[in-house]
């Protein structure tokens, strides 16, 4: 498949403001596009989860990239970058990076938390007790099950029963093959907390959990 190169898009953009002007143009993970915008009057911003510097080397679909095309992932980055009127990410560690690798100044970087603007769980929740003779309850809820760490999180349970620690894993939000789990582990699959059963079905294991594990790679 044959993608439109980020040069054409962002001269269809900037045509499409000459007729139609903007307050403001806001760049969702397009740093190669915004690279390529011509000099614009309106605001920049450039909102991302993390500096390519970073994520070049922790993403399976880029660290297998060949070294010139990471390298021109950075210097696209670095060039959205320093054209952007704000940076936004999701945490302080991504915005360190900004600050630290990228070269950018710290008042342009912001962190707005990624997530859903509502609770899972109902509020004053109590810990769940560990009881001697009980299994210990682990839960894990990701997507993206490879880079979220699950094999890991299901290794550490195996590892803990195999020690003589009574372990157990429950697991949220996706649909890994059968070779990933083990007799030691359950797996729900995706769920929409949109919808009243399935919010419950998670927030009652997660009151149940005494551990939630994510070892993210």
């Amino acid at each position: 498949i044959e993608l439109i190169s980020p040069a054409v898009v962002a001269l269809t953009i900037s045509e499409a403001l000459k007729r139609q002007p903007q307050d403001l143009l806001v760049g969702l993970y397009a740093s190669q596009l915004m690279a390529e915008l011509p000099p614009m009057s309106i605001p920049l911003v450039y909102f991302t989860d993390g500096a390519a510097h970073d994520i070049v080397d922790l993403y399976p679909q880029f660290s297998r990239l060949a070294p010139e095309k990471k390298e021109a992932m950075v210097r696209s980055e670095e060039i959205a970058a320093a054209r952007s009127d704000l940076i936004i990410v999701h945490s302080a560690w991504a915005a360190q990076a900004f600050v630290d690798k990228v070269g950018v100044a710290a008042e342009k970087v912001h962190v707005l938390p990624i997530g859903s603007n509502f609770g899972l769980t109902s509020p004053g929740l109590e810990p769940s007790v560990i009881e001697p003779d009980s299994p210990i309850e682990l839960i894990f809820i990701g997507r993206d099950w490879e880079r979220k760490g699950l094999p890991m999180s299901v290794k550490v349970v195996d590892e803990l029963n195999d020690r003589g620690v009574l372990a157990h894993l429950s697991v949220f939000g996706c649909d890994p093959p059968a070779s990933v789990l083990s007799e030691n582990v359950t797996c729900y699959g995706p769920f929409d907390r949109a919808k009243p059963a399935e919010a419950r079905d998670v927030e009652e294991a997660i009151i149940r959990a005494h551990v939630n594990i994510l070892p993210s790679i």
